[in-house]
């Protein structure tokens, strides 16, 4: 059965995506990884719905479609994209943005920080205490929902015993109604998610906005602003941390005694809290721009897209922070601000140098 929807059969794509789709387990090798965030993945969906506002992405949708369906890109979810379209209220956006995202996507997903911290952990302990001495890998990429967030595929409630075919059929649907804004089958009442959405992010721009009103007020130095940021990012892997630590044996004495610096240090060698300390610490040098909150899904999401994609599209403000810390160079990822920039990367050439 083919594994590939096209854009042409966009017309059919809800019947297809909840009728007769499979879903490959291995994640597709040798294509080039490409993360879009979640402005560029409207402006797809407006090019698909025929929306005035998509006029100047035809182009770029069909140089998409036909990259994936020739196998050469993939283009992953983050846990960030099922947030956006969850906080979307209106139902019939909610499906058209689901069916681009199905369409092209193909549910390939990218981790959450969460699964990919520990093997990040254990190759930074590793190099500086020499252990342990099997590390455990970083999984950055995979398939569906479950994927995306941390989750077990066993948390789908597909029953055991069925036909091969029909549970096929059955994860499809799952997949679509969970991307599409239903996450009922996942045993969460779909009204009480945005409203929890809305809570981190307003709680995560107003701590930002706290430090940038003190640093225009003169009561904090930039070099306290940098420090706050750092201890913002060490606490939020507390607990991996220390799980970390008693798998590689090491004491807590031994990393205490690095002193701060060095705790600093170690979390510049943790790709995604680098790209996190770097964006966050960046942001905050211009304190007179206010915090919005989107922002907490950009910079999270980019703390795993950058170092581990091939190429990030994504808004300009972003892309010109991740360039001014050098951040595309280090992890060797192309960052784009603008969507129809990526054609050119999607040639085959362009494909074979990128993910080369």
């Amino acid at each position: 059965m083919d594994h590939h929807l096209t854009l042409t059969t966009f017309g059919r794509q809800i019947e297809t995506l909840t009728g007769g789709r499979t879903f490959p387990e291995r994640v597709i090798g040798g294509s080039v990884r490409v993360y879009l965030d979640q402005l560029h993945w409207v402006s797809l969906a407006r090019a698909a719905t025929d929306h005035p506002a998509g006029r100047n992405f035809k182009r770029i949708l069909k140089a998409v479609g036909d990259a994936v369906d020739m196998g050469k890109a993939s283009f992953p979810l983050s846990s960030h994209h099922y947030y956006e379209n969850h906080k979307q209220r209106n139902v019939r956006r909610r499906h058209h943005m689901a069916s681009v995202m199905a369409a092209i996507s193909q549910y390939h997903t990218i981790a959450s920080l969460r699964d990919v911290i520990p093997g990040e952990l254990d190759d930074a302990l590793q190099a500086r205490f020499g252990r342990p001495q099997l590390t455990r890998p970083v999984l950055a990429f995979g398939s569906g929902v479950e994927h995306a967030f941390g989750a077990p595929k066993s948390v789908l409630p597909i029953p055991d015993g069925l036909d091969p075919a029909l549970k096929e059929r059955i994860y499809a649907a799952i997949q679509f109604a969970v991307l599409g804004g239903d996450t009922t089958p996942l045993g969460f009442v779909p009204s009480q998610l945005p409203s929890a959405f809305s809570l981190f992010d307003e709680y995560f721009r107003s701590s930002r906005q706290r430090l940038n009103d003190l640093a225009v007020a003169g009561r904090i130095a930039r070099s306290d602003v940098r420090r706050e940021v750092a201890a913002g990012a060490l606490h939020d892997i507390i607990d991996p941390l220390s799980e970390a630590l008693r798998h590689a044996d090491v004491t807590l004495e031994e990393f205490e005694a690095l002193g701060e610096s060095g705790w600093i240090e170690f979390l510049h060698d943790l790709p995604s809290r680098d790209v996190d300390l770097e964006l966050l610490q960046l942001r905050h040098r211009n304190p007179q721009k206010a915090w919005d909150v989107n922002d907490l899904a950009d910079v999270s999401a980019l703390a795993i897209a950058v170092p581990y994609c091939d190429v990030v599209v994504t808004e300009r403000l972003w892309a010109d922070l991740v360039k001014r810390a050098k951040l595309d160079k280090k992890y060797n990822t192309v960052v784009l601000a603008n969507l129809n920039d990526l054609a050119d990367l999607l040639t085959p050439s362009a494909v074979a140098s990128t993910s080369g």
